[in-house]
């Protein structure tokens, strides 16, 4: 089974349900990126306050309420 690893941020998201109707699985995570490590400035501890945590939480749970809507 193929099963397709996606960063939950954003636009990339609204992908999931297009993958999805396709029959391919996905995953989404949280977490360190490091192709965004030079955009953020350098490795450094994210979602110091209770609205960026929540975000990230949020984010984490796109790719389950994006399957969700697409089956």
């Amino acid at each position: 089974m193929t099963v397709r690893q996606i960063a939950c941020v954003g636009s990339t998201v609204e992908r999931v349900p297009t993958l999805f109707a396709r029959g391919v699985p996905v995953l989404g995570h949280v977490g360190l990126a490091p192709q965004t490590t030079a955009m953020l400035g350098g490795t450094r501890v994210q979602a110091r306050t209770t609205d960026a945590a929540s975000r990230v939480i949020e984010d984490a749970l796109a790719p389950h309420r994006a399957n969700d809507r697409a089956g």
